[in-house]
């Protein structure tokens, strides 16, 4: 299996969409050129969508939903835990729970290759080469996008 670690604020959602969902009165609204660069990846990739931080608090069944909306064409397969720690220390717990026999998220299958999409720095040795660090005001681009294919291939 191939993994998105995806951190939504900074990533689908940037200035514009912001003020976008300001103005809509709106709780959440995706930046659609964001979206599609996602989705580049996934189509590229057939990788699935881990949540890693803030929104993944709604829950998995409110995240298909949103991302259904959003016209994400990834498949939100899991959350990573611990919603209080820091994204490289959630994505770490995760795949201490993947390799825990009878886990759910032992039984999405082996990853194979990763690529986490975030604003933030990672400062772990083992995850920052699968970093793919966004610009929080524009989201995930295209060029980063394809980058991000590079490394799940």
């Amino acid at each position: 299996m191939k993994v998105i670690f995806l951190e939504i604020e900074g990533v689908l959602i940037n200035r514009v969409s912001r003020n976008t969902a300001r103005l809509l009165q709106k709780q959440h609204v995706a930046f659609a050129p964001c979206v599609h660069a996602l989705n580049l990846i996934a189509s590229h990739t057939n990788a699935s969508l881990v949540v890693t931080h803030g929104l993944r608090s709604m829950g998995l069944g409110w995240l298909v939903a949103q991302f259904k909306e959003w016209e994400v064409t990834a498949k939100v397969v899991d959350v990573t835990p611990s919603p209080s720690i820091s994204v490289a220390n959630s994505i770490i717990r995760w795949f201490g729970l993947a390799e825990s026999p009878g886990s759910y998220e032992a039984g999405l299958g082996k990853v194979e290759s990763f690529v986490i999409l975030a604003p933030e720095p990672m400062h772990d040795a083992k995850l920052s080469p699968h970093l793919i660090r966004t610009q929080a005001d524009y989201g995930l681009t295209k060029e980063q996008a394809e980058e991000a294919i590079r490394i799940l291939s």
